[in-house]
């Protein structure tokens, strides 16, 4: 959250400002916990963490490490939310048309119907390929499914931002 209340997603955060120290003891941990010989879906999360920390921008991000980081938590432990978490990382890899396929295919399982998120992740999708009005509308379904304010913010500024 920012001064006001509003959504700061983790590609609007201005990352000089994080604590570099505790960054570190970050590191430090999970080189610690990755010396076992076993895998967790805590050590997934945590991979994932550590791309983004190591990383000096949202744009510089190794995508392709966290899509792997999501590969293998899927792997340890199915789950429709970690594959829609993986669907936004594939977006940033190789693109929204792939993801919006991706999407597609998780939809097709009747999984997450009623989730803001899968609407929300859609909304993205479709604005990143140009597709403005189904962009909107995905945006409407999940603006309408959430109850968090600032949630509801963000989204709905996402959707107004778009041209019809």
């Amino acid at each position: 959250m920012d001064a006001d209340g509003d959504l700061l997603t983790l590609e609007q955060q201005d990352r000089t400002r994080w604590d570099r120290a505790l960054i570190a003891e970050g590191f430090s941990r999970l080189a610690q916990a990755a010396s076992g010989d076993r895998m967790t879906v805590y050590h997934t999360e945590a991979m994932a963490a550590s791309v983004h920390a190591a990383s000096p921008s949202w744009a510089a991000t190794d995508w392709d490490a966290i899509v792997r980081a999501y590969d293998v938590r899927l792997t340890l432990a199915p789950s429709p939310v970690v594959e829609l978490n993986r669907i936004v990382a594939l977006a940033q890899r190789d693109g929204a048309v792939p993801a919006l396929a991706a999407l597609d295919a998780l939809e097709q399982r009747g999984v997450l119907q009623d989730s803001p998120q899968r609407h929300a992740v859609r909304g993205e999708l479709l604005a990143s390929a140009g597709d403005h009005v189904g962009a909107r509308a995905a945006f409407d379904r999940a603006i309408a499914a959430v109850s968090a304010t600032p949630i509801r913010r963000h989204w709905s500024r996402r959707r107004d931002a778009l041209t019809r």
